[in-house]
């Protein structure tokens, strides 16, 4: 009897250890199942912020060639505006003495930023006053050219038509307003 009864003692005590042991392995697996999934989802956030920035360089790429785009197309636009400007100096005829003998236009005009006066020969053509337009930087594609009574956009008029038949003689006053923002304005 004390043999079976210190043989069910050693073998509690066994079972005991084995248990314990099998909770200590249990324990073990799963704190190595959890380093491991913790592991993959630190490489998965590493990877989608490695991804971000990559995707953020390239944005960055992208928006400064856009930029540089824009700004090349903006220089070449205004070297051919300067040099439209330049051409336009060289078509213009010379302003007529204001003590000529021939009916003269003295024309004003009021531009966005400031007030220009200019004389022309009564029989010179719109076409020489819209080129004095350009020759000083307004474009008349870019700029209504507005008499003031009544109140009309000559630059849409024949260009051959003289200062004189447009009544714009002895003086007129015209005001230059942008095309640009009706434009905008309808948009």
């Amino acid at each position: 009897l004390a043999a079976t009864e210190s043989y069910t003692q050693q073998l509690d005590v066994e079972r005991n250890e084995e248990r314990e042991r099998n909770e200590r392995n249990y324990m073990k697996e799963e704190q190595e199942r959890a380093f491991q999934e913790a592991q993959m989802l630190d490489q998965v956030k590493e990877k989608e912020r490695e991804d971000a920035e990559a995707e953020a360089k390239l944005q960055e790429q992208i928006d400064e060639a856009k930029r540089r785009s824009e700004q090349e197309a903006k220089e070449k636009e205004e070297q051919q505006a300067k040099q439209e400007q330049d051409e336009a100096k060289n078509q213009l005829p010379s302003e007529p003495p204001a003590d000529s003998s021939d009916p003269l236009a003295n024309i004003r005009f009021r531009t966005p930023g400031e007030t220009l006066t200019r004389r022309f020969y009564g029989s010179d053509k719109l076409s020489t006053l819209l080129t004095y337009l350009t020759s000083v930087g307004y474009k008349p594609d870019n700029y209504k050219v507005l008499s003031s009574w009544p109140r009309r956009d000559i630059s849409v008029l024949d260009p051959n038509s003289s200062l004189a038949d447009l009544k714009l003689c002895p003086q007129e006053t015209l005001t230059l307003e942008s095309r640009r923002t009706e434009e905008s304005d309808s948009e």
